[in-house]
């Protein structure tokens, strides 16, 4: 993503790891993280269940 994209994750059910610039995170049911869009990221399921997440990323206006 373009410097300045803002993301939200938040974990609706199961277990969700974020990994952003070689930092991780483990997210329950109801929790939410924001962080730059512009790094590095990813999502893991580190369950055996399904886990069901939501995204909202706010992307930087182009000049």
């Amino acid at each position: 993503h373009m410097p300045g994209t803002r993301e939200y994750l938040t974990c609706e059910t199961g277990e969700i790891v974020l990994a952003v610039a070689g930092e991780q995170w483990r997210l329950a049911p109801g929790d939410v993280m924001t962080f730059r869009g512009d790094q590095r990221h990813s999502y893991a399921n580190p369950g055996s269940r399904p886990a069901v997440g939501y995204s909202v990323v706010l992307l930087a206006p182009v000049e």
